[in-house]
């Protein structure tokens, strides 16, 4: 299991409300801002409620990847992402 999955599902239980709503947001693909406008909170709030996840999580707040990857693993977003060989 990688380290930053394993911290982060004993994390997952610290996070509140807020701060799960914004990583879902995040990690479904949505920029800082729209992730503001769709909990109607100011761009500035969003922002300090990523860098508390980010913070909690143990992840840089510049990596939006990481956040992802470990949302995907935890269960946060599903993976909708279909690929195909042709």
């Amino acid at each position: 299991m990688n380290a930053a999955v394993y911290t982060a599902y004993f994390e997952l239980a610290c996070l509140t409300r807020t701060q799960y709503k914004t990583w879902e947001h995040l990690s479904s693909g949505k920029t800082l801002k729209e992730t503001a406008t769709c909990m109607n909170v100011s761009y500035r709030t969003a922002q300090n409620y990523l860098y508390a996840l980010c913070d909690k999580l143990e992840v840089d707040q510049g990596n939006r990847a990481d956040l992802t990857q470990l949302a995907l693993a935890q269960h946060v977003v599903e993976n909708k992402f279909v690929v195909t060989t042709w």
